[in-house]
């Protein structure tokens, strides 16, 4: 999955939802809708909870402030996955909800928890049965505009309110709501898949490798696994998601594997069948940066969030993000050549 400031480590469902309103106090574009009640759906409404809400409303947890370690130790508490779209740096999380319905927002330092100001980018979290269903059928609404997500996924927006897009994967029982005060960042994050569960699933759990055990694991049938190659004196961590994912992390000591800590160069290989496709649209959108490479392949990332940047080769089924807290180092990789598959 491509995704803005996605990785540091490895680490969509539309219920009863006030949706950002009660987290960003932003404007929501209704969509949770049973398929058979979309015809009488009312026009949206600031604030408005769904015509249809598929799951019982729980009484909200206040806003709080928690660290990144908080955040995912309430993810992971939860039944259901909480989403959120990575760690940035200069912001504090904002925490809201629990039992169906769960805001993550992005806060800048000195604005105080439950803030009323609606330009923060905030993720809604919601639970509902067929999530997928919804999103599909608020999609043939008019004035829908419909994003394909890489995972399988599909996301909406309505053009009258597009600070606001609504997502959810097949099978799934959960909606994401992305709400940024910027349209186009809103469909970026999105569209190249930063917004992501905060505890992923994994196969295994992180675990330090040799660089033979890479190649071992590298050489299995499937995509490729990308990384920076070969570094003197570093620890590779390695984690695989149930998903496909894996990342491959560079660290400097044993102790450091497993660390929440955005402080490591990391590659990500996600599975995408329409991995270039999906990275030359986001090159189209405002704020996006292009690298051309050798061969056709197409580099991009986000002058808001430089230290991610995302790759695919044509004809690839695989995406690469390369992440390092140092923007410049992440870009000089790409440009390089240095970001290649495991051999």
């Amino acid at each position: 999955m491509l995704v803005a400031e996605r990785t540091r480590r490895p680490k969509v469902r539309l219920g009863a939802v006030a949706a950002i309103a009660i987290a960003a106090g932003a404007a929501t574009w209704v969509l949770v809708v049973r398929p058979s009640d979309q015809a009488n759906v009312p026009a949206p409404t600031r604030g408005a909870a769904p015509a249809a809400a598929a799951q019982p409303q729980a009484q909200a947890q206040p806003p709080r402030i928690v660290s990144g370690t908080a955040l995912e130790a309430f993810a992971k508490s939860q039944q259901a996955p909480v989403y959120w779209a990575g760690t940035r740096l200069h912001t504090r999380f904002e925490l809201t909800g629990g039992a169906g319905r769960v805001y993550v927002r992005y806060l800048r330092p000195g604005v105080a928890a439950g803030s009323p100001r609606a330009d923060f980018l905030t993720v809604g979290t919601y639970a509902q049965t067929d999530a997928f269903a919804h999103i599909r059928a608020a999609s043939r609404r008019q004035g829908a505009v419909t994003i394909s997500v890489p995972g399988g996924g599909l996301a909406v927006y309505s053009r009258s309110r597009p600070t606001n897009v609504f997502l959810a994967y097949p099978a799934a029982d959960t909606q994401i709501e992305v709400y940024d005060p910027s349209p186009g960042e809103a469909r970026a994050l999105v569209q190249t898949g930063a917004i992501r569960a905060i505890a992923d699933p994994v196969t295994a759990a992180p675990r330090a490798l040799t660089v033979p055990a890479i190649q071992s694991l590298a050489a299995s049938p499937g995509m490729s696994t990308y990384w920076a190659g070969p570094r003197r004196g570093a620890v590779y961590e390695v984690t695989q998601t149930a998903d496909g994912r894996t990342y491959i992390r560079y660290l400097t000591s044993t102790e450091q594997v497993g660390s929440p800590q955005p402080v490591f160069l990391t590659v990500g290989t996600y599975p995408d069948p329409k991995a270039f496709e999906h990275v030359r649209a986001v090159g189209r959108r405002p704020g996006a940066v292009t690298i051309p490479l050798p061969d056709g392949v197409l580099a991009v990332y986000v002058a808001s969030h430089p230290t991610s940047v995302y790759l695919a080769r044509p004809g690839a089924s695989e995406q690469v993000e390369v992440y390092s807290p140092s923007a410049a180092e992440a870009r000089r990789l790409v440009e390089q050549g240095r970001v290649r598959p495991v051999r």
